[in-house]
């Protein structure tokens, strides 16, 4: 669950609380639940809403990079023998991943419940890049595997 707090005009505050796109209240500061409209027409809930879709898209994006590039360290870290640096951060990675996922099942589940939320392109590109860090990850880890046997093959021969 996310809350903000914005200071109104008239010096009375309004706290926004929402989870993942559905807004639960609109409070102003004597406790009481507010409706209004905000630019061209919209209600609060409606720009919230429309503000979400960005927020996750980016997340998904952001956790999904992050992840692709622990799971390349953990590729590099193996080839300089470092086996247990890389294995954090395959740790990293998968956190990483955890947290993507997430979100992306929270959005299947609500689009099953029919709470759906705009398809466009980046949207798209935040669920390409979470399926190409999950395609690295399985390559990378059989890569790591056969590189830790030529490192164990290059000691032996030394």
């Amino acid at each position: 669950m996310i809350g903000y707090c914005y200071k109104a005009m008239n010096n009375t505050y309004i706290s926004i609380i929402y989870n993942i796109g559905m807004i639960i209240a609109l409070n102003n500061s004597n406790g009481k639940t507010d409706k209004f409209k905000i630019d061209g027409g919209m209600t609060m809930a409606e720009k919230i809403g429309e503000s979400l879709n960005e927020e996750i898209v980016f997340k998904l994006i952001s956790f999904s990079g992050d992840a692709r590039s622990f799971i390349y360290e953990a590729f590099s870290l193996v080839m300089q023998g470092e086996c247990e640096e890389a294995e954090k951060s395959l740790s990293e990675a998968e956190d990483s991943i955890i947290k993507a996922h997430n979100i992306q099942t929270e959005l299947i589940q609500n689009e099953a419940k029919g709470k759906h939320i705009e398809l466009n392109l980046l949207m798209v590109h935040a669920q390409d890049h979470l399926m190409n860090t999950l395609l690295a990850k399985e390559l990378i880890k059989n890569m790591m595997y056969m590189q830790k046997e030529i490192n164990e093959l290059k000691n032996k021969v030394k």
